[in-house]
Parts: C-alpha cells; sequence; structure tokens
C-alpha cells in the first residue's frame, strides 16, 4: 500500500491520490524506534498545533467533507479520544451527520450518546467474542471493495429472489446499490430484472404501510404487517400497538427521493423555466431516477407494480410514457387485467382531475362570470365543473400487492369509482342560457350512465328519490343523486322559461335506458304542463318491466300515479291496474316460492299504497287483497308505506339498543357491509337481510380509503325494518 505523512498529504480533490494509508499522527520505522519525518503528535500542543492553532489536520479532513465526494468512518476510536475531540472542535462541528460515522461497541442508544452530540452517526455491534461482529463486517467491507463487480451481482441476484425471502440487511444492500446511477443501472440489467415487488422496499411509505389481511372479504387470509416483509436494516420500528396511524420517520430512506449525488449531478435541463420547452414541458428526471423508470417500466407487466403506483400521486410524465410503451410493446408476457388497470389508472391521471382540481375550477369560474358575465364558452367552463370522471384508488384492504402467479382480478389492483363534482356555492344562471345549460347537463347524465354501467356497480338503483320526502327532513343531493337533483332544478326553471325547448330537451332524452333516464321521465310524467294527460300513457308503455318493477323507482313512480290518476282516462287507469296485477316478472336463479311471495307483496304494497292516497281504481281492492293474501299471509295494509320507502340519506334518525334482532346475524357478515360502505363511500347503501334492513351510511367527514386525507367514518347505522318486507342480500 502506498502511505503518506506530513507535510506531504495527499490531495482530496484527486481520487487518484486518496489511495492507501495517511499516517496524520506520524509513522514509525520499521523497527519500532522512531518517528519517520516530522515525528508523531503526542502531546496536547501538538494536538493543538495539529487541530487548532495550525491547523493541518483539520484542513485535510474539511477537505474531504467539503468536496462532498467520501464518507468518514472512525475505527477504533472512542468519542473522547483527543484526535476526535481537537478535530470536531476544529470543524466547530459543522458537520453533515449522514458524513460521518464512528462504529461504537454496545447498544443503539448508548453508542449515538456518546457520537450524536459530535454530529457523528454511531454504528453500533456487540463487542462479544473480541468484537466479532466487527471484524465480520470490515471482512464484508474488504470483499466488496477488492471485487465490486462481484458483489453487486451476488446481491442482486438475491434480488431477484424477491425482498419477503431477504433479510432486512440484505434488503440495505439492495438500497445501497439503487442509490446510485450505476447500481440502479446493474439492478435493472439483464432479460429478468428484480421484482416489481421491490417498489415495497424502496417507498418508504409502503415499508410503514398500514398492516391489514390478505384475501377477500369471503375468504380472508392470514394478518400481514409490510413493516416485517419490507423493511431495511436502517429503519427505526413502528409502534405495533398504534399501527393504524403509522407514518414513516421523516429520515427514513426512499429511493423516490433526491439522494445528495443526484443534486449534484443535475443539469440545467433539470429545471423548469418561464419561456421556452421547460416551460410547457416537465423537465426530465435526473439520471439515477431515469433509470428507476426504466426498471418500472421493464416490471410495468407484474400486479405488483401497478399495485403501487396506484397509491401514488401521479408518476412523472417520463415514466407513464415509459409504461404506455411497455403495455403494448413489450415482449414479455402481461396479464389483460394488469394492462387495463394500469389504462384506467393512466387515464385518471392525465385527467388531472381531483377535489383540490375541482374546487379551483369552481371558484375560478366564478370569478370569471362576475367579471365577464355569461358565454358558450362559460357554459362548457360550467359543464365541466359538473362533469362525473372515473376515480381510481387503491382497493381496500390487501397491505402487500398480490402475488405474480396468482390469478389477479381487477379490483385487487384498483378500485373504481365515479366521482361527482360537488359544489356547495351555486352560481345563478340567466334564463337565457337555462337552455345551453339543460343541454350540457343532460350530456353529463349520460357520460355518468357510460362510466357507471363501464364499472359495473351492480346497477343504479342507488340513485335518490327525486321527488322528496314531505313527511321528513332529507338529503339526497350527493354523487350521481346530486347530478341528477341539480339536472332537475335547472330542468324546471326551463319548462317554466320556454316550454317547447323544455318538450325539445324531452324528446332527446334516452329511453333504453332504465336507471337514470327512467327516473328522470317517471319525474317529467308528473307535470300536466310537459306531458298532457293523453300522453301519460305512453310514457308508461315506454317503461321496461324491469324498471317498472324496480324498488328505487317505486317512490317517484307511485308518487307521479297519485298526482295524475283522477286526471287520466279510464282506459290509460285501466292499462296501469293491469300491469299492476300481472306483477314483475322471476329474476333468474330466483325460487319459484319466493318469486310469487315477493311479486304479490309488491302487488298488494301499490294497490293498497294508491287506494290510501284517494286513487279510484276498476278493480276490487278486496278481492284482490284476499287472493294474494294467500301467498303472504302475514299481510297488513299498514304495510303499505313502510314497502314503499324514500329511497335517499335522511337527516336525523334514533338509536335503537335492542340488538335483539341482530343475534342471528353472523358477525363476520356485518363487516362484509362495512366494507361495502367503504367501496361505495359517498352514497347511501343498503342490503336486506333475513328481513332485515342493514343500512351503512357516510353522514360527514373525507371518503374513507383517500390516501391524502385523515379517514373518518361519522354514522354507522344497522336498521331494523319490518319482517314482512325481505329483501335478498
Amino acid at each position: 500500500l502506498s502511505s503518506w505523512q506530513r507535510p506531504r498529504l495527499p490531495d482530496p480533490s484527486r481520487p487518484k491520490d486518496m489511495n492507501g494509508i495517511v499516517y496524520l499522527h506520524g509513522k514509525a520505522t520499521s523497527d519500532y524506534q522512531r518517528a519517520e519525518g516530522d515525528g508523531f503528535v503526542l502531546s496536547s500542543s501538538q494536538f493543538g498545533q495539529a487541530y487548532l492553532s495550525e491547523g493541518w489536520a483539520t484542513s485535510f479532513f474539511r477537505e474531504i467533507i467539503d468536496i462532498d465526494r467520501y464518507v468518514v468512518v472512525f475505527v477504533g476510536y472512542a468519542a473522547d479520544d483527543p484526535p476526535v475531540h481537537y478535530l470536531l472542535e476544529g470543524l466547530n462541528r459543522q458537520i453533515n451527520e449522514r458524513q460521518m460515522y464512528a462504529f461504537q461497541s454496545g447498544n443503539a442508544d448508548d453508542a449515538a450518546s456518546k457520537w450524536d452530540h459530535r454530529g457523528v452517526k454511531a454504528i453500533s455491534y456487540s463487542e462479544d467474542s473480541d468484537h466479532a461482529a466487527l471484524w465480520d463486517t470490515l471482512e464484508a467491507w474488504a470483499q466488496r471493495a477488492r471485487d465490486p463487480d462481484k458483489w453487486y451481482s451476488e446481491v442482486i441476484n438475491k434480488a431477484k429472489q424477491g425482498p419477503e425471502s431477504l433479510s432486512p440487511h440484505e434488503r440495505g444492500q439492495v438500497a445501497h446499490i439503487v442509490w446510485t446511477v450505476d447500481g440502479v443501472r446493474k439492478f435493472s440489467a439483464g432479460e429478468e430484472p428484480p421484482p416489481a415487488e421491490w417498489l415495497c422496499v424502496f417507498d418508504k411509505y409502503r415499508r410503514y404501510g398500514e398492516p391489514g389481511k390478505l384475501g377477500s372479504w369471503l375468504q380472508e387470509g392470514p394478518d400481514v404487517d409490510p413493516f416485517d416483509l419490507y423493511h431495511i436494516d436502517s429503519d427505526v420500528p413502528p409502534d405495533k400497538a398504534n399501527s393504524r396511524d403509522r407514518k414513516p420517520p421523516a429520515d427514513a430512506w426512499d429511493a423516490f427521493n433526491l439522494s445528495r449525488i443526484d443534486k449534484t449531478t443535475l443539469r440545467d435541463d433539470n429545471f423548469p423555466s418561464i419561456t421556452g420547452r421547460w416551460a410547457y414541458n416537465v423537465p426530465p428526471l435526473p439520471s439515477r431516477l431515469r433509470q428507476m423508470s426504466a426498471w418500472i417500466k421493464d416490471v410495468a407487466g407484474q400486479p405488483a407494480a401497478v399495485w403501487w403506483a396506484v397509491r401514488q400521486l401521479p408518476l412523472h410524465p417520463e415514466i407513464r410514457r415509459e409504461i404506455r410503451l411497455a403495455l403494448t410493446d413489450s415482449q414479455r408476457p402481461i396479464s389483460p387485467v394488469v394492462r387495463e388497470a394500469w389504462y384506467y389508472l393512466l387515464e385518471y391521471w392525465e385527467q388531472g382531475r381531483g377535489r383540490n382540481a375541482d374546487l379551483d375550477a369552481w371558484r375560478e369560474l366564478k370569478k370569471r362570470i362576475s367579471k365577464d358575465g355569461w358565454s358558450k364558452s362559460v357554459v362548457r367552463a360550467y359543464a365541466a365543473c359538473f362533469r362525473p370522471y372515473l376515480r381510481v384508488e387503491p382497493p381496500w384492504g390487501n397491505p402487500k400487492p398480490p402475488e405474480q402467479e396468482d390469478e389477479i382480478h381487477r379490483s385487487e389492483l384498483v378500485h373504481l369509482d365515479v366521482a361527482y363534482p360537488d359544489h356547495i356555492e351555486k352560481i345563478n344562471i340567466p334564463d337565457k342560457w337555462v337552455a345551453p345549460v339543460v343541454v350540457v347537463l343532460r350530456k353529463n347524465l349520460e357520460t355518468a350512465l357510460e362510466l357507471e354501467t363501464e364499472i359495473d356497480r351492480g346497477g343504479l338503483g342507488h340513485i335518490s328519490s327525486i321527488i322528496p320526502d314531505q313527511s321528513s327532513d332529507s338529503d339526497h343531493k350527493r354523487r350521481l343523486s346530486g347530478a341528477v337533483i341539480e339536472f332537475t332544478s335547472v330542468f324546471e326553471r326551463l319548462i317554466q322559461i320556454d316550454l317547447k325547448a323544455a318538450r325539445r330537451e324531452f324528446a332527446k332524452w334516452p329511453i333504453e335506458d332504465d336507471a337514470i333516464f327512467t327516473r328522470l321521465r317517471i319525474w317529467v310524467a308528473g307535470k300536466p304542463d310537459l306531458v298532457p294527460d293523453d300522453q301519460f300513457g305512453l310514457i308508461l308503455a315506454d317503461m321496461s318491466d324491469e324498471a317498472f318493477w324496480d324498488d328505487s323507482h317505486e317512490w317517484d313512480l307511485l308518487h307521479t300515479l297519485s298526482a295524475r290518476w283522477n286526471g287520466l282516462s279510464d282506459d290509460i287507469r285501466v292499462e296501469i291496474e293491469t300491469r299492476l296485477l300481472k306483477g314483475r316478472s322471476r329474476r333468474q336463479q330466483e325460487k319459484e316460492e319466493d318469486f310469487k311471495k315477493q311479486c304479490a307483496l309488491s302487488i298488494l304494497a301499490r294497490i293498497t299504497w294508491l287506494s290510501r292516497r284517494g286513487c279510484k281504481q276498476h278493480l276490487n281492492l278486496e278481492e284482490e287483497t284476499d287472493r294474494l293474501r294467500e301467498l303472504v299471509p302475514e299481510w297488513n295494509p299498514e304495510d303499505a308505506d313502510a314497502v314503499v320507502r324514500y329511497w335517499g340519506t335522511r337527516i336525523g334518525g334514533s338509536i335503537e339498543t335492542d340488538h335483539s334482532a341482530l343475534l342471528g346475524i353472523p358477525a363476520k357478515t356485518c363487516w362484509i357491509l362495512v366494507g361495502e360502505m367503504i367501496a361505495h363511500i359517498q352514497e347511501p347503501i343498503c342490503y336486506w337481510l333475513d328481513g332485515y334492513r342493514l343500512a351503512a351510511v357516510q353522514i360527514t367527514g373525507q371518503p374513507l380509503g383517500d390516501q391524502h386525507h385523515e379517514s373518518r367514518l361519522v354514522g354507522l347505522s344497522l336498521l331494523r325494518i319490518q319482517k314482512s318486507a325481505p329483501r335478498p342480500i
């Protein structure tokens, strides 16, 4: 080894010089009889000269630290050794603690207490077996230094097994590798790079993620703590007793943060500008992160990649472009389910939608109207503020990504929901612009219909009733229900302002939809100015049997019938009565006995409800009731009001403390319902189970599952409704 000693010391700015041993305190002759050169640094005065008055030793260290290229490690020193003491005094303790370390025997807390106040980070180790841990560590470092390529190859080959099979220090070695450009290049090279699950190690928020159960609601798996699977040796263990509010330490390592070296290699094009190319395009990633994006592209076809990505804010456009190319051009097999999940996520990111963006656009529109008034472009902007869009969020549960070889379902990777911007502050629409606004709001509803149908959430029966319940306060202006109600309020103004325009608009409504526009047609049928008595029957005739007997339409349909009944011709009333008495069709997989009872119950409820509202019918109510009672002997006419119910969220309520009605329901089933409520977060949902209605309602608070807001569940109710009105769960 080459050696250096005072006065000839190596120049730290010249890496080739920094090779060998520097005898900073003097070098002994081979017979240990005297010192070579200028002698030893032994006395306090000599230490003072070296580190303080003349400061040549301090200057040498300062140059090493200032160059920001080297890492200093004290081996065999104590924190109170004179060289260390004088050195740190000479540097005025202005030291980047991440660049100076010291091996210290003992536990971590004792080691830290000795070195932290000196600006040095202690590496604690056990002193058992004559400090074997220290010697083994230095030996491992020596092996890496002698043949770095071999060391890289061995670690990366282990990494290809996946992070779960490695120990924390081995995952830490991989973290060390991807902290440099050359390391990431080696890590991502080859036909089969390490799997995408390493994203869960590289991302500190995934390492410190919330524990949970694997599997689905119906097939729960074991409990899993992401920290146990993915943490590296430098991670501070989280509080296991408070796992729900777990947050990573501020200084926890994250591969996607800029490293010290990343910052020193930034170029001019890594910064935005006011004009020119980088005013329009997003500046490119630094070299290391660009290499990381190349690896992400290579593993994008693995479920873990999209599982991780959906838990992030939008990725850099450069990575998104690479992923799109990989989905279409990659020679590696990619599951159609994984591709579909990626396309949904990429589409959502590129829309730039979200609660804050929607609110900002609305506020900007209000200011624009206050200054310049309404115009065609304002109408388009108004429509855009209310336009629904697909929101892509992480699925509930599953603290780790699904395995590559498993059969993957889209719901394991992403949760799709239709988002409906809702603006509490309203904008007054001048009469002149009501008709154009109605048109664009109707198109928004058509978009909503397409999106809701696309993600197939099992029907659109969750739309609240349009006709309000006068017997109690109700709130049904949220999500799709809110979009429908907003449309009806503007359309009602159009009826008052321009009846001909309202009729033209009504004629454009889709007739094949059994949900949104059927509900609107039922509501419009209750307006004699728009729908004369002789056309009323045509609207009902256009309704499919499925829509006519849909429970969610029942409230609006019967209220519309009762409002128009006495003004209808005998022929139309007879047609309606005939359809009522015929009942609905048997549903697929519905047992014959259950079908007959449910059908009889629905008929009884409707004809009884209309009769109690003063609708004179040609049928013999008493005879029909007796006939149908053979199928539902427990029927009571007073039950009609409970069956024909308002469809929406009620404000207020009561607490039932008698829980005996729920004792027969498995607890697991109740939790399934709670999970469904989280999945359909902003819409009140309900299920019928053994004759009981279980309703889960979030009244206020941020939506659950939003990774950027604290989740709060304010209201959850399990309500018992009369036993005579069962529904399938």
